[in-house]
């Protein structure tokens, strides 16, 4: 992924003389030619057998970072609207930690889930809310080395949903986050392989109206966000 993060600070600053939108194009376009190629590369390892499993899972987990790159840049850029409706944070949760599960396996990772009882549904794009949660499960997974323990919680806060995810193998302690800014040469201050995927997590929780942030836990520094209860329910 330091490939397409490369590509993406040559469109923001090598070419100034696109407007916004044409750099939008030129981006998505990008990102469909990597998905081509990664394709290719998981279909070539699911043909040569089990000894290459662990790049099929790495072309795929490859292939969900760009999908949601893209979908922020769509979103962001208003070519995708965004649809929010009421939504159960515990079921976007099993349904990310599902969809992880063979890359979580493959890392030598567990999951644990712990959500609280009762929680009410919040305002949110699904499509955005779980493209987040994918992403910022994907900076633990290239972070730890298994095995480890990878938590996802939900508990209720005044105000309203509190979702984190940490880990006691994981060591963010001088991790900065900043405002989302994909000019700068390093965006995020104290991480690098999966520094993409953290700012794509953030941009997502952003234009849901959230913002990304440090979370300190008993025997771990992790990340959590703040998701507002449905204001649609609350009014039938």
């Amino acid at each position: 992924m330091r490939v397409f993060s490369r590509i993406l600070l040559y469109v923001k600053r090598v070419q100034p003389d696109y407007a916004g939108s044409r750099a939008d194009e030129l981006l998505l376009l990008l990102g469909e030619e990597l998905k081509h190629s990664l394709v290719a590369i998981t279909q070539l390892a699911e043909l040569t057998g089990k000894q290459h499993d662990d790049i099929s899972l790495q072309a795929k987990k490859g292939l969900k970072t760009i999908d949601n790159i893209l979908l922020y840049q769509q979103a962001h850029s208003g070519q995708l609207t965004l649809e929010l409706e009421p939504v159960h944070i515990g079921s976007s949760m099993h349904s990310v930690a599902s969809n992880m599960a063979s890359v979580m396996k493959a890392s030598g990772c567990v999951a644990e889930l712990q959500i609280q009882h009762g929680l009410q549904p919040v305002d949110t794009d699904r499509r955005l809310l779980e493209g987040a949660l994918t992403s910022l499960w994907h900076v633990f997974i290239s972070t730890v080395e298994g095995p480890a323990e990878v938590v996802c919680k939900a508990r209720r806060t005044g105000q309203g949903v509190r979702v984190s995810i940490h880990s006691a193998q994981a060591n963010f302690e001088n991790v900065s986050l900043s405002k989302i800014n994909l000019e700068s040469a390093q965006p995020v201050n104290g991480l690098a392989g999966p520094a993409v995927d953290l700012i794509t997590s953030q941009g997502l929780f952003s234009l849901l109206g959230s913002q990304l942030n440090k979370a300190a836990f008993k025997n771990a520094v992790g990340f959590g966000v703040t998701l507002p209860i449905s204001k649609q329910l609350q009014m039938v």
